[in-house]
């Protein structure tokens, strides 16, 4: 249903890394969340939540990448999205933090498609 990948890089501090998001849903119903993360030539850990809802899910997802996205303290660089796979009738304003503006990064590829 909605797939996003962010990347942060800072060369001079040797950091490559990304993040992979993706929201399904299973058979029972139930809203699911996986959370990858790697690092350049080496895959990291996953995480997996379950939602009851997709109110829950969109309010988890929304607060993952908000914090996310602002994750510039820890290692001095920003994880940026650079690619948004989702079904036609995703609103991602619904699920992303300040779409709008991460809207017209032109790093950033939007994929408005069927998995």
């Amino acid at each position: 249903m909605l797939s996003i990948q962010l990347h942060a890089q800072n060369l001079e501090k040797n950091i490559n890394r990304f993040y992979g998001l993706r929201v399904t849903k299973n058979l029972f119903g139930a809203w699911t969340i996986t959370i990858q993360y790697t690092q350049f030539r080496m895959r990291g850990p996953s995480k997996l939540f379950f939602c009851d809802t997709v109110e829950e899910a969109k309010m988890r997802v929304y607060v993952i990448l908000k914090r996310r996205l602002n994750y510039n303290r820890r290692m001095g660089c920003k994880y940026r999205i650079v690619h948004i796979d989702a079904e036609p009738a995703v609103v991602l304003e619904e699920w992303i933090p300040d779409f709008h503006t991460i809207q017209n990064d032109t790093h950033s590829q939007y994929n408005q498609s069927i998995f």
